[in-house]
């Protein structure tokens, strides 16, 4: 089964990296947000690297 992220376009994937960066360089997430953020970012690149 394709999760959510394999549906994702390049261009979606990049837009959903540029929040997440603009996120963190916000600097208010706790370790556990960030613990997500880390792996969603790695998810994210993954699927630009395929498309």
């Amino acid at each position: 089964m394709k999760s959510k992220k394999d549906n994702l376009s390049y261009d979606e994937a990049i837009s959903r990296l540029d929040h997440l960066v603009k996120q963190l360089e916000e600097g208010e997430q706790g370790m556990d947000d960030l613990t997500k953020m880390v792996k969603e970012a790695s998810d994210l690149v993954k699927v630009c690297k395929q498309n």
